[in-house]
């Protein structure tokens, strides 16, 4: 989607520095997507539990998880790289490289800000929600299925910040089938919550969508403007425009 380009494009390194400069190393240039899986795997396995989306990662955690990730190896000999070549931009000597490379070029690219916590301790925040949001999903998309089923069903309740975070999470992953299944609403939705987050959730990938989901999903929102329960009708309204403006699969002809 639009902020995964957004992010991948950050990650690149093609943005100029202050001053219109760009220190990039052309025999070891950044890996965007190698960047943008390994804190995807490292945030997305730091959020669990309910409510939990943490503000700022503690930094020295943030660094040895890393360390560890499969692609760190490529990613710290190319962010060695381009540090050395930023210093020759600014006519200094390359000399002894930052402790963690990688985590300097995070925050030179903007990725993330560093910041510190009450008691001081250094800590790294992202520089907007966006990314924050969209590495949380991603890092979930990531994890083997049923390890993602586990987060999301921690978060699918009221759960205000993870409701555009899992949409996001099954325009993302591989095959969003087995999310759709465990999102299926049952009997007891009494404000239509879980059917219209499945329906945001479609309509990140609507042509992944088993015509039956999709047409049992408008049949269950529609029923629910007939409700003596008197649901939040603009909410559900919103969620049957929402999978005929994707053209999920099976909608149009549904309603």
């Amino acid at each position: 989607g639009l902020y995964r380009d957004v992010t991948l494009s950050l990650l690149s390194g093609r943005w100029g520095d202050s001053g219109g400069r760009r220190s990039l190393n052309v025999e070891a240039p950044p890996d965007p997507r190698a960047r943008l899986r390994m804190l995807s795997r490292v945030v997305g396995g730091l959020t669990t539990g309910w409510r939990a989306r943490p503000e700022e990662y503690g930094r020295t955690e943030i660094e040895a998880l890393l360390s560890r990730d499969i692609d760190f190896p490529s990613v710290s000999q190319s962010a060695s790289a381009r540090w050395a070549e930023h210093q020759r931009t600014l006519g200094k000597a390359p000399g002894q490289p930052p402790a963690s490379p990688v985590i300097w070029e995070l925050i030179h690219d903007g990725l993330l800000v560093p910041s510190a916590s009450s008691d001081g301790s250094p800590t790294l925040r992202f520089s907007h929600f966006v990314f924050a949001e969209l590495c949380i999903a991603y890092g979930l998309a990531l994890m083997p299925p049923e390890d993602a089923l586990v987060a999301l069903e921690q978060h699918r309740y009221f759960d205000d910040e993870w409701t555009e975070i899992i949409p996001m999470v099954c325009g993302l992953t591989v095959d969003p089938a087995p999310l759709f299944d465990a999102l299926t609403p049952n009997e007891n939705d009494p404000w239509a919550l879980q059917a219209v987050l499945l329906a945001r959730c479609m309509s990140e990938a609507p042509l992944q969508v088993a015509k039956h989901q999709a047409v049992d999903l408008v049949g269950r929102l529609l029923e629910r403007l007939e409700s003596s329960l008197q649901p939040d009708h603009q909410r559900v309204l919103a969620a049957v425009e929402t999978l005929i403006s994707a053209d999920v699969t099976g909608v149009r002809a549904a309603v």
